[in-house]
């Protein structure tokens, strides 16, 4: 029979694991953000665990960190909401050792939700605090796949009035919608045609629509707008070369009509010449300075422009045209491409764009109190009009299965509530960004397999000056199989907030490359979305052109605020004749937030529970309801569906007039299984029905051992970056991986929770024997208990079991210049460059010398040699004392650490480093071109220079075989070479230099 073994660290944790249910009460749902830690359960005499909670909520697993551990903190560092201590060591460690350490005292503005997906959340007292992202990447027993809470079909609460192509198979991409601002019947729609940008009408609300044709000699970018009293109504677009003036490309232009879309008449340009993504907007708010004003944005080079019309169009049998005033540029600003415009009560404007920084992007925010004379500096002392609202993590546009060839745009849509209610003036910007959190690479330069895609909601409540993220519209338990993009938005005459996207949750077996059209509305300010609704009824094929899906879709709701419209391409098969047709599609929607209504929203719905012995029931569920537009109508509560074997569902009440709450529990009795099992409460009053889900992860066992599978027992030469795995163990709730440098596991490097059966950990050290273990837990007792405590090896526990597989042990294999395991290293030189670096000399052949010691990027310490590829042709070296390379031992070896940043040339070098050797005191140099590893040369200098290192790396550890040169006094020389058009210039530095023999490996045995 296998023992169980329990580790010093497991036992640490099992005496901390003393629950409320030993006590009788219930477990808790959060956790406590004053815990207290035990400072005598740590590894470390000399660390103050208390003391860790200024870096981060306490987790159990900070008692695994050392005084050496810590200090890798800096003194400053700041507390990181829902970032445990010994998580930000883990991460620095991890971002050292892939050569990208983090600098300073701030962390990835994803941190946290990396944290919950590896982690799933806090442990304190032995107790595992699932976050709702944590959960979702926590498989059930029987489950080992994330688990995709939000896959269609979804209960189509807010009904689906219609949806098909409004403009026939005449037009295809980029699609936008208005309502007339008083009739809900009148509405005016636009798309890229085929030809000239096509213009629709509707006097039914949108049931059937009507063709007013192509703006002539237009390109695309259709958007509209309507006056205030709705008497006018404008489109904008890209006039064509010659068409209203316009210079030559394309310009940013409008066209107006006076009966309501049918026909149209200009366009009036508002730029001259090479413009795109130009878009309108009507100040039509009552009270407004500056009501029907027209606004237009539009970009020029990149460079953001603004117009405002100084006169409107007035209608009769000579209609005069539209006048716009001068336009402004914003060349001071950040670039960008694509811009959404609109306006407050006050009449201020509010012009957002996503920038085009270099390496990064932010969305940023222009502000006019005046009516668009003048721009206002929302950066307080910072020089500069734009004010950045959001840190993008992509840049300008990213690629994904659905849109691989166009690629996602990432393009905001913003509008201000100005319902009079209580978040009155309160602004929205809705965009499409990758997402850190589902593992994007981000700035737009990731695989398209690598990017994922989401909507995020920012929201201001000071007019532009501070910004808060809104609830994500969409799930996120599907993040890394389902991509989200091209939002738009509309906020309604109540104040809600309507959001719909292109999502490809139905691309089938996480393919990503299909689309379908999505719906949800925050009835809260964006604290939380519902009716999220599929309202396309078909999903669209992936085509794979330079179109695709467009750049943006559109939305509004209608004046009376029942009905909202939505436009999209959509690329449905069509049958017959069953081939893709790329279409502009409208969808009506019934708006459940219009009139009275309610919501419901649970709380401690996800839970993990032990039925080893029947029955027992869940802890209470709690039903939150919240009314909407003075709903005061009773609500009927009932579990829907037949409930699993053995599970039986209990609520307080079977009815509630909202606002108020209910709690629901479930008793689970004999004939229960484990697994997990989703459940759902409908909550029903005429024909509005809200439902909640709950989730329960049921184990009738207590943990068992798993057996280790990868790397094998006393495996060697494994990789600094390696793959765990091991063996599935029944109703296992987490597996802990542990990685130490002892057997005793008293030197703990890596500690990871997981769900699956494989983790990895990189950075490990080179020609080092490291130790592991998989420890296996669930929430069911190891033994059954008589009273009300559990002793276990003399440690008083409560339920939950945890068992630990056997010790393996691994050697990683030799790094550059390393000596094999049981031989013993004899250094004869070392310089780590902190002591001014004695005997090195720099010069020149040709050109400037430019080695120097140097604190910008030190290897250790404070000191690297560096020099820099400069602009004019050059030859420079620096060159090492004397050294001599002795005679015996079994190896010889150079070994220096090196930082590149040279300018590269395909598979060869404009500039770079190279490395040579003199045997005769420094008369006559030789490249060294053979026993080099760790990093090779990159490529050929230009002419007879021979090969170099160039490109930009972080630094690597170089270790070159010194054999030929046994016995021998030899000087080393670090040369760069450089042409005239230096482009990288960071330069080459050299650092931690070290020449080293070692003897033969000791024998044992026979």
């Amino acid at each position: 029979m296998k023992m169980n073994k329990f580790g010093a660290h497991s036992r640490a944790l099992l005496a901390v694991a003393v629950l409320l249910v030993l006590s009788g009460g219930a477990l808790a749902n959060e956790p406590d953000p004053n815990f207290i830690p035990n400072s005598a359960l740590g590894v470390d005499p000399a660390v103050d665990y208390a003391a860790l909670s200024k870096f981060g909520p306490w987790d159990d697993r900070n008692y695994q960190l050392t005084r050496q551990d810590v200090a890798i903190l800096p003194k400053n560092d700041r507390f990181v909401p829902g970032v445990p201590a010994f998580f930000k060591v883990q991460k620095r460690k991890e971002m050292i050792a892939q050569g990208f350490p983090l600098q300073f005292e701030v962390y990835p503005r994803e941190v946290n939700k990396e944290f919950e997906i590896r982690y799933g959340g806090l442990l304190q007292g032995g107790v595992q605090f699932l976050t709702p992202r944590g959960a979702a990447r926590r498989a059930s027993p029987t489950e080992k796949a994330a688990r995709l809470y939000a896959t269609d079909p979804l209960p189509k609460a807010a009904p689906v009035l219609g949806q098909g192509p409004f403009d026939g198979n005449l037009s295809n991409n980029e699609t936008t919608i208005e309502f007339h601002p008083t009739d809900p019947n009148i509405v005016v729609a636009g798309s890229n045609g085929n030809g000239d940008q096509r213009m629709s009408f509707s006097s039914d609300g949108g049931v059937t629509w009507g063709n007013a044709g192509g703006l002539p000699a237009t390109c695309c970018d259709p958007a509209i707008d309507f006056s205030s009293t709705g008497n006018i109504v404008y489109a904008a677009s890209l006039p064509e070369s010659g068409s209203g003036g316009c210079g030559f490309g394309l310009c940013a232009g409008v066209f107006w009509s006076f009966n309501n879309g049918q026909n149209w008449t200009g366009p009036v340009n508002a730029s001259t010449a090479s413009s795109d993504k130009e878009w309108i907007h009507v100040d039509r708010t009552a009270g407004s300075p500056f009501l029907n004003r027209l606004y237009m944005t539009w970009h020029q080079g990149n460079v953001m422009s603004f117009a405002r019309s100084s006169a409107a169009p007035v209608g009769g049998a000579n209609p005069s045209p539209l006048v716009f005033a001068p336009t402004i540029t914003f060349a001071a600003d950040e670039r960008g491409i694509g811009s959404d415009i609109t306006t407050d009560r006050q009449g201020r404007i509010y012009n957002v764009y996503a920038s085009l920084t270099t390496g990064s992007a932010e969305m940023y925010l222009l502000r006019s109190d005046d009516g668009g004379l003048t721009f206002q500096d929302l950066n307080g002392a910072t020089p500069g009009l734009g004010k950045m609202i959001y840190d993008l993590h992509g840049r300008f546009d990213f690629s994904i299965p659905a849109m691989e060839s166009r690629r996602v745009f990432i393009y905001p849509s913003i509008d201000v509530d100005t319902s009079g209610g209580p978040r009155d003036g309160r602004i929205y910007v809705a965009f499409t960004d990758e997402n850190a959190a589902a593992g994007s690479p981000g700035n737009g330069t990731g695989s398209t397999a690598a990017s994922h895609g989401w909507i995020q909601v920012i929201y201001s409540d000071d007019q532009g000056a501070t910004w808060t993220t809104a609830a994500t519209p969409h799930p996120t338990a599907d993040q890394t199989t389902v991509d989200r993009f091209q939002p738009w938005m509309d906020v309604d005459n109540l104040g809600n907030v309507h959001v719909g996207w292109q999502d490809t949750r139905n691309s089938g077996a996480g393919a990503r490359n299909k689309a379908d059209w999505y719906y949800s509305v925050s009835a809260d300010g964006g604290a939380s979305f519902i009716e999220e609704t599929r309202v396309s009824s078909v999903v669209s094929e992936n085509i794979a052109n330079g179109q695709e899906w467009g750049d943006y879709n559109g939305l509004s709701v209608s004046a009376d605020n029942n009905v909202i419209g939505m436009t999209w391409t959509d690329n449905r098969i069509v049958t017959p004749p069953s081939t893709t047709s790329q279409r502009s599609f409208a969808g009506r929607v019934q708006s459940l937030v219009a009139g009275p209504s309610y919501t419901v929203g649970a709380a401690n719905n996800a839970q993990t529970i032990c039925a080893a012995t029947t029955p027992v029931t869940t802890s209470p569920i709690t039903l939150n309801y919240s009314v909407l537009q003075g709903f005061n109508s009773s609500v009927n509560v009932a579990f829907t569906g037949p409930l699993p074997a053995g599970v039986v569902g209990n609520l307080s009440a079977p009815t509630i007039t909202p606002p108020g709450s209910l709690t629901a529990s479930l008793t689970l009795n004999n004939g229960v299984t484990a697994g997990s099992k989703v459940l759902e409460i409908a909550s029903s009053s005429g024909t509005i029905t809200r439902r909640a889900n709950v989730s329960l992860d049921v184990f009738t066992v207590p943990a068992t051992a798993t057996t280790l599978s990868a790397p094998a027992n006393n495996a060697v030469n494994q990789a600094s970056s390696l793959a765990f795995s091991w063996a599935a163990a029944p109703q296992t709730q987490s597996y802990l991986l542990e990685v130490a440098r002892d057997a005793a596991f008293t030197q703990i490097i890596s500690s990871q929770s997981v769900s699956g059966l494989t983790a990895s950990v990189a950075g490990l050290s080179s020609n080092t024997q490291y130790f592991w273990r998989v420890t296996t837990s669930n929430i069911c007792p190891l033994f059954a208990t008589t009273g009300d405590t559990i002793l276990r090896d003399g440690f008083e526990v409560a339920g939950g079991s945890s068992v630990a597989s056997d010790v393996f042990s691994f050697t990683t294999q030799p790094g550059p210049g390393d000596c094999a395991p049981g031989s013993t290293a004899n250094v004869v030189f070392s310089d780590n460059m902190e002591s001014g670096a004695p005997g090195w000399i720099s010069g020149v052949l040709t050109g400037a010398n430019t080695w120097a010691l140097s604190t910008a990027f030190p290897n250790s310490l404070a000191n690297a040699y560096r020099g820099v590829a400069h602009t004019a042709a050059g030859d420079q070296f620096l060159d090492s004392p004397v050294i001599l390379v002795p005679a015996t031992g079994a190896t010889r070896s150079l070994v220096f650490s090196q930082r590149v940043a040279m300018e590269p040339n395909a598979a060869n070098c404009y500039d770079g480093g190279q490395l040579q050797v003199s045997t005769d005191a420094g008369a006559t140099y030789t490249t060294i071109t053979a026993g080099i590893t760790g990093r090779p040369y990159t490529g050929n200098l230009g002419g007879t220079n021979g090969p170099a290192w160039c490109g930009t790396t972080p630094y690597t550890v170089t270790g070159v075989d010194l054999q030929p040169y046994a016995g021998q006094s030899v000087k080393f020389r670090f040369r760069i070479v450089s042409d005239v058009n230096t482009v990288v210039a960071d330069g080459w530095n050299i650092d931690d230099v070290k020449v080293q023999t070692c003897s033969a490996p000791v024998r044992t045995g026979k």
